[in-house]
């Protein structure tokens, strides 16, 4: 397996991403992975050139331009993303999932369009 070229996975609410091996990650060379949002949420820096990854705690891409692309970083969810699998061009992942509740309604696909919907509501 090759051990070039992947993206950082994004950083979620509660857990950051997982970066390269040259950010001190486990798997893959490439780019960091985000920041959790309790941990500031800045995004994760691409390997080449040390470009942000998104707003959020996105991943930092591979970020190299001559001889190749390299993966792209994962977003977030409520945890973090993986970064790709060490294969040439892999791609970060983005965060799961998380939902807690009594009384819980889900549908799948309510909004099926465009980028979802978060509804923040301030209880006293």
């Amino acid at each position: 397996m090759l051990t070039i070229d992947s993206g950082g996975g994004g950083g979620g609410f509660n857990s950051s991403g997982r970066s390269g091996t040259n950010f001190n990650g486990t798997k893959g060379y490439g780019g960091e992975g985000g920041k959790a949002f309790i941990q500031g949420g800045v995004g994760g820096r691409a390997w080449y050139y040390y470009v942000d990854g998104g707003f959020g705690g996105g991943g930092g891409a591979y970020g190299r331009i001559v001889g190749g692309g390299g993966g792209g970083g994962g977003g977030g969810g409520y945890s973090g993303g993986s970064s790709g699998n060490g294969g040439r061009d892999t791609c970060g992942g983005g965060g799961g999932s998380y939902e807690d509740g009594n009384n819980q309604d889900n549908e799948c696909c309510y909004i099926n369009a465009g980028h979802g919907q978060v509804t923040i509501t301030f209880l006293e």
